[in-house]
């Protein structure tokens, strides 16, 4: 019997039990599901993003690789030309013939270049252009001139400014000794496309957090400098992976 200051406690109905005891059953199921799911997006996002990453480089890496071949082989050629050939003893015709050649060779493939023709002494005969090439660049071609087991490719400078030279012997007759040299030099990066850049072997780069590299696969000539191609960002591509994850988690919880 209840007192005047007593009120009745409530009663919960089975139904009401029920409906609770489902809402719990459903918000877990949700939540493990929802948890779950996170987990598979996470691991199909970051499977995705490497792939997408590796098609990436591997496009790059090849463009680069064929750019290098393609420059190299018709610079060898050119070498072995007779035009070039013939003007280390008829340099008086050089203007009329031997620099208009060269410079058709100013750019390979969208590539600008440089390039520069010496005697057996190292002495300039002709160059492709205005910007010309430095004592310091003459030398190290006499060098190569003089020992030919010395690496006929190196790179010079560092960055931006960093410029590959490459050499090649060119010979008169059959002497075995090299009456001249043809020598070429290009911004190293300019063969990078949008968002890579490229680095060697010596030069102290290592690759940070979101940078992805490769090596470059070269002519045998090439391999003193050790190439390797560096993607250094991928941030767009991410984001875009990012926004599908959160749209497909969207769906799944709804």
């Amino acid at each position: 019997m209840l007192t005047p200051h007593q009120t009745p406690c409530p009663t919960v109905s089975l139904a009401q039990r029920i409906e609770r005891l489902t809402m719990l059953l459903l918000m877990t199921f949700v939540l493990v599901l929802g948890s779950l799911s996170w987990m598979l997006i996470s691991h199909q996002q970051d499977r995705a993003y490497q792939l997408l990453i590796d098609k990436e480089l591997e496009l790059q890496v090849g463009r680069v690789s064929t750019l290098l071949r393609t420059i190299h082989e018709a610079f060898q050629q050119m070498a072995r030309s007779s035009l070039i050939s013939t003007a280390l003893v008829d340099s008086a015709g050089k203007d009329a013939y031997l620099v208009p050649y060269l410079q058709g060779f100013r750019q390979l493939d969208g590539i600008p270049l440089e390039l520069v023709f010496v005697d057996f002494e190292g002495k300039e005969i002709a160059s492709s252009g205005k910007a010309g090439f430095t004592q310091a660049h003459l030398d190290w071609l006499r060098e190569r001139i003089d020992d030919r087991s010395l690496a006929s490719v190196a790179i010079v400078g560092s960055g931006e400014d960093a410029e590959l030279l490459v050499a090649e012997m060119v010979y008169y007759s059959r002497a075995r000794a090299p009456e001249g040299a043809l020598m070429y030099r290009l911004k190293i990066n300019s063969l990078a496309g949008p968002q890579t850049v490229l680095h060697w072997a010596d030069d102290g780069f290592s690759p940070g957090k979101g940078m992805f590299w490769r090596p470059l696969e070269l002519p045998d000539h090439f391999d003193p400098i050790s190439l390797r191609l560096v993607l250094r960002d991928g941030g767009l591509a991410q984001h875009r992976l990012d926004v599908q994850s959160f749209l497909y988690l969207g769906a799944t919880l709804l």
